[in-house]
């Protein structure tokens, strides 16, 4: 299982813990460990690969001016994945159901 942590609207004397959080969720996935922070929001997110194994698949995963950190699995993505691609015209970089989800959002 990933781990996932998010800070929203933290004040300053939390932002030297964020990455110290980050370390300590770990063991929680030893494939990729990534930090985003933008204006006041952080998402920390340790992968443990599943469906697609690749770099590009690594998260926190940005889409236009969306961002997301994901743990679980879309059984359905490959039919979802399908019908954006076809009804909406959405291109896809991954093989990711973490592409789909943030792909479908909009």
């Amino acid at each position: 299982m990933c781990g996932i942590a998010g800070f929203i609207d933290y004040p300053a004397t939390v932002a030297p813990y964020i990455h110290e959080v980050a370390g300590i969720q770990r063991h929680r996935g030893p494939d990729h460990q990534a930090l985003w922070q933008k204006e006041g929001v952080a998402l920390c997110h340790q992968r443990l690969s599943i469906i697609d194994l690749s770099a590009a698949a690594n998260q926190p995963m940005m889409r236009d001016r969306l961002v997301i950190v994901y743990n679980g699995e879309l059984y359905n993505y490959r039919e979802l994945r399908a019908r954006l691609e076809k009804e909406q015209n959405v291109t896809f970089t991954t093989e990711s159901d973490t592409e789909v989800i943030l792909a479908a959002y909009r």
